[in-house]
């Protein structure tokens, strides 16, 4: 009966260190010092075990094909798995890349192992990789990128939804706005880009910030939010999403108000439910196939080492559907 195969996790238990640390030794990698004593361990674990590296996944890595790694928060992935796993990786293999969603989450491994075991090009993380993480990756050569760090770069990134959102409750004669955030700070690193936004083209046209409130799952507490915003004498709602939306306009049935005549609320991503909503939910988005062109326009620089292109969404992109909540 034949054996399975040794892994680098088997070198890794054997001789006593992490994966990472094997991968260092096993590749030679610069700039990071390890001890002859456990070269030598590690060597004798790969001899022990007979352990042969995976060279598929090395010929992607430093061959004529290239290797990502996307990185999607556990909290994400239903919004971005579907477009991550399917429509972009189809337009990267046009351009020799193969990419690997590596999902975060509890049991899930660490982003390093992964690395190590894959050696990629490229990776790409929707939310910044924590610093230390991102020093271990540049050891191994490893270009890392950010959808969150590119937005924090530059002060004056504009998220297009909340620039048209905010623009369109404007034309509606509405200055008084509310900003209204996901529950939890798991997705802030995308919310807070369009809250930002939203308060820039508020100074912009000469209206008060959006006070920002986040928005839970009970609807008696949700009312309760909704009706302070009434009290203050908002008169409109921009919300991070759709579903942060409908949990609004359920918060405004409960409250006794009607939307849109105490309170507007508009949305982002369109989702396929936003025209069932009641009422019909007005909402933002930016088409499928400008999202997946400027993801791959970004991915293949960093992966051909290239500079960083405009990663902005052109404005006659984005697309307002308008339905009776506003």
């Amino acid at each position: 009966m034949s054996r399975n195969r040794a892994t680098t996790a088997d070198v890794a238990r054997a001789a006593g260190v992490s994966k990472a640390t094997v991968s260092y030794v096993l590749n030679d990698v610069a700039h990071h010092s390890i001890s002859a004593r456990t070269r030598a361990a590690v060597m004798k674990a790969v001899r022990d075990l007979d352990y042969t590296p995976n060279r598929a996944a090395r010929s992607l890595a430093t061959g004529n094909t290239h290797l990502i790694v996307t990185v999607i928060p556990d909290n994400a992935l239903r919004h971005l798995g579907l477009l991550i796993g399917g429509v972009l990786g189809a337009e990267l293999s046009k351009f020799g890349i193969v990419s690997v969603i590596h999902q975060e989450g509890p049991g899930s491994r660490a982003v390093v192992d992964v690395i190590a075991e894959l050696l990629p090009t490229v990776v790409f993380a929707m939310d910044e990789l924590a610093p230390e993480v991102a020093a271990q990756l540049r050891m191994f050569g490893t270009e890392t990128i950010s959808l969150s760090g590119l937005a924090s770069s530059d002060p004056t990134y504009q998220e297009p939804q909340s620039a048209a959102q905010m623009a369109h409750l404007i034309a509606r004669g509405h200055r008084e706005i509310a900003y209204a955030l996901p529950d939890g700070i798991e997705l802030d690193w995308l919310a807070n880009p369009r809250m930002d936004t939203a308060r820039r083209v508020a100074r912009s046209a000469g209206i008060p910030d959006p006070p920002a409130q986040r928005i839970p799952q009970h609807e008696s507490r949700i009312a309760r939010i909704v009706e302070s915003w009434h009290q203050a004498g908002i008169t409109a709602v921009c919300c991070y999403n759709d579903e942060v939306a409908f949990r609004v306009l359920r918060g405004v049935s409960v409250a006794g108000l009607s939307c849109p005549a105490d309170v507007a609320v508009i949305g982002v991503d369109d989702i396929p439910l936003a025209p069932f909503a009641h009422p019909p939910l007005t909402s933002v988005a930016v088409p499928e196939h400008t999202r997946v062109a400027i993801l791959v326009n970004l991915i293949v620089a960093a992966a051909r080492g290239l500079p960083i292109p405009d990663t902005s969404v052109p404005d006659d992109a984005v697309v307002v559907h308008r339905r009776q909540s506003t």
